[in-house]
């Protein structure tokens, strides 16, 4: 059995894990009364955090003597606690992200190995799973909810155009000036270069940094050639 690893800490050889409880994907509307109207009006909605319910078990192996089980219990207590939050993987390989470790109950003795049950809140709760490359301008995105690419260009001209064919939505680059350079943008984190530089300014009126969604996608691109896209499936 797989342990976790949370803040790049892996637990692996000290304690195995076991998903308890992945909570409930639930969303928080922001609605307003209106005067007139029954009910409110929903004017859009933000997801919840998710809580997520693990129990760890030390190693049938581990040997305890000499003060080495508090010790063990200390290390697992010192990767779990933390104040920022930070990047959780699961046993199941599944990533999530604005994570924090939010309770944790005693160690139980009733087993020669000892188990203990955490719970992690996960203020990102859509998780990250496998990491996508393409090198063509259709393919296919997997997973259950929509992912934000990050997509490299080459042989840029003054003006780039980046188009998802099926949502319709489109990135727009104006009056670059080191034309002929290589391009990223980056949806998820809002960004775009070209070459060295930031280019967020030559960003024109109207662009989206768009999501694709699960199925088949397809990247119509004018002023540039596609080289890569990359993203992260993500799972609900």
């Amino acid at each position: 059995m797989r342990s976790i690893e949370f803040g790049g800490v892996c637990l692996d050889g000290i304690c195995a894990a076991e998903i308890i409880d992945m909570g409930t994907l639930s969303a928080v509307p922001d609605a307003v009364e209106i005067l007139g109207r029954a009910g409110a009006l929903v004017l859009g909605a933000d997801l919840a955090p998710r809580t997520i319910r693990v129990r760890l078990y030390l190693d049938a192996g581990f040997k305890a003597g000499g003060g080495r089980l508090e010790t063990l219990h200390r290390q697992v207590a010192a990767a779990l606690c933390s104040e920022d939050a930070a990047a959780l993987v699961l046993p199941d390989g599944f990533e999530y992200r604005g994570v924090l470790c939010t309770d944790a109950g005693t160690w139980s003795t009733l087993f020669e190995d000892g188990s203990c049950e955490v719970a992690f809140t996960a203020f990102d709760p859509i998780a990250y799973g496998r990491k996508v490359e393409i090198h063509t301008n259709e393919f296919h995105v997997g997973g259950t909810w929509r992912t934000w690419p990050r997509i490299e260009l080459v042989s840029c001209t003054r003006n780039v155009t980046v188009t998802e064919a099926n949502g319709g939505a489109t990135f727009m680059l104006e009056g670059l000036e080191a034309t002929g350079a290589d391009a990223v943008v980056d949806c998820g984190a809002k960004t775009a270069t070209a070459g060295s530089a930031d280019v967020r300014g030559h960003i024109a009126l109207g662009s989206d940094f768009f999501a694709l969604e699960p199925g088949d996608a397809s990247l119509k691109v004018v002023g540039a050639v596609l080289s890569r896209v990359e993203f992260r499936e993500r799972w609900a």
